[in-house]
């Protein structure tokens, strides 16, 4: 798994921009119609229920887009190679990200065409920083077996990939 992390640059496009909603605009839908049916008629409380699951699903698909289905090093020569995101359309399509590494510059190019370079020689960046998930069969301090592990690398990005 390769993950490509926004930085708070990133997200001030993704928010300014790209029209990602800011969790502050979903919980302020959310609170303005919470318990106050009587408040408002059906269809206005029907309205904001659907603006904020689009809203939510605007998000969920912005961060699964920034999840690849392999790990990619920006130090490693990797040849053009196109792979599956975490994110997939109402139809079920999983969008693409397509990667490849030279010179210790990793580029990545989302499904709109745009490029982003990662340079594992990056002072500014977490470049190909490792990290592991676990999954115990208990609370971690009392566990006896871990069911599931998985590796990531992680990829500190200051645009934002577009699905």
């Amino acid at each position: 798994l390769a993950i490509f992390a926004p930085d708070n640059a990133a997200m001030e496009i993704a928010y300014n921009n790209n029209g990602l909603p800011r969790i502050s605009e979903i919980k302020a839908i959310f609170e303005k119609y919470q318990g106050s049916e009587g408040d408002y008629s059906e269809s206005e409380i029907k309205q904001a229920k659907a603006d904020v699951q689009k809203k939510l699903n605007m998000l969920r698909a912005f961060v699964r887009y920034h999840f690849q289905n392999n790990s990619v090093f920006a130090d490693n020569k990797v040849p053009r190679t196109t792979y599956q995101s975490m994110y997939s359309s109402e139809l079920g399509i999983p969008a693409k990200i397509t990667t490849e590494s030279t010179d210790g510059i990793l580029t990545v190019t989302d499904a709109t065409g745009h490029s982003i370079r990662i340079d594992a020689n990056s002072k500014d960046k977490l470049v190909n920083m490792m990290t592991r998930d676990y999954e115990f069969d208990a609370k971690s301090s009392s566990a006896k077996n871990i069911s599931v592990s998985s590796f990531a690398v992680v990829h500190q990005i200051s645009e934002p990939l577009k699905y």
